[in-house]
């Protein structure tokens, strides 16, 4: 009886079911039904969340939590059309809305003329290569759109007989050909003494983990070059400017499961101070996630990443050193 009695408290301090921390956004088969609409002309060539410029002939779309590059068919449940795209942007801001379509998507589910429709979208694949999923997703809508006759008009190819009459009027009157210009002679170059670069041995890492250059040995392991010294860029807005989720450092980061939200602001400076307190005190996952608050810019302050298990327990940890939190899934 004490048992399920904690347990209830703890959940009712989570301000959340149990049942919530095992939804997945991002897992094959996951589906929604609910209103879509697109978005075109105003946002074409503009950044989307994930960095890349919006182009509104491609087949992608926008998605509130999805991860970038994803893989979903979608199916106009009015008419039966369907269309697979790929996942780069952030959104809809609109209540009830699930999905915004690229100007393509929507063309190919036939919903242009009404802008919104009913609609269901299923994962189908979860692209660790995003150019892969993008190159085949074009291919698919090009070879649609020739079945459909909707293809840009191609230039006429001349005939044997253009191509016969221009070989001949080259011969008959050829053109002489322009002389060469004086070639100056230039300075010799220098032979610079050859010195060998020393190898380093267990460099210390950057606080940005990927970012050093690894060199094969003979022997199957991996030595680290030394790295190029690199001036330091500091940390403002456009640092964080998309819809993703950050280190403390500024780098993009992909966690998976769930992590607490430790805190949210509307400054950065604010939300760095505080990131750099938690990783002092010995929590090395530290993440920033973007977002916006109607109209508000806000940074979310996230620890630990991992299934409900590691996050429920992170959150006591946090307790212990003073500071509150909530579990929350990363996107």
């Amino acid at each position: 009886m004490k048992i399920k009695l904690v347990l209830l408290v703890t959940a009712g301090l989570l301000n959340v079911s149990l049942s919530t921390f095992d939804q997945s956004y991002n897992q094959v088969g996951y589906m929604q039904e609910g209103v879509g609409s697109y978005y075109a002309d105003q946002f074409h060539g503009r950044k989307t969340a994930n960095g890349e410029r919006f182009n509104m002939n491609e087949l992608t779309c926008a998605h509130p939590r999805i991860r970038f590059n994803t893989e979903l068919k979608v199916i106009n449940l009015i008419n039966g059309k369907s269309v697979n795209v790929r996942v780069n942007d952030r959104g809809p801001y609109v209540d009830n809305r699930i999905i915004d379509l690229s100007l393509a998507a929507a063309k190919k589910l036939d919903m242009i003329r009404s802008g919104t429709a009913k609609l269901r979208y299923e994962v189908v694949a979860v692209e660790d290569m995003p150019v892969a999923v993008k190159e085949r997703l074009e291919k698919e809508r090009r070879e649609a759109d020739k079945k459909t006759g909707d293809v840009p008009v191609a230039k006429k190819k001349p005939s044997l007989l253009e191509k016969i009459g221009t070989v001949l009027g080259k011969k008959k009157g050829k053109t002489p050909e322009p002389k060469a210009e004086p070639q100056l002679d230039k300075p010799k170059r220098q032979p610079q003494p050859k010195t060998k670069e020393p190898v380093v041995v267990n460099q210390p890492q950057d606080p940005n983990p990927g970012e050093a250059e690894t060199k094969p040995t003979p022997g199957g392991g991996q030595v680290d070059l030394p790295q190029r010294p690199r001036r330091k860029m500091p940390l403002t807005e456009a640092t964080f400017e998309g819809i993703n989720t950050y280190s403390i450092w500024g780098t993009i980061k992909y966690p998976e499961g769930f992590g607490v939200q430790v805190a949210s602001f509307a400054v950065l400076e604010k939300v760095l101070e505080k990131g750099r307190q938690l990783n002092d005190q010995g929590f090395p996952e530290v993440f920033i996630q973007t977002g916006w608050a109607g109209d508000k810019r806000i940074y979310r302050l996230l620890v630990g990443e991992g299934p409900t298990s590691v996050a429920i327990g992170q959150l006591a940890e946090l307790k212990t050193k003073g500071h509150s939190g909530f579990v929350k899934q990363h996107y």
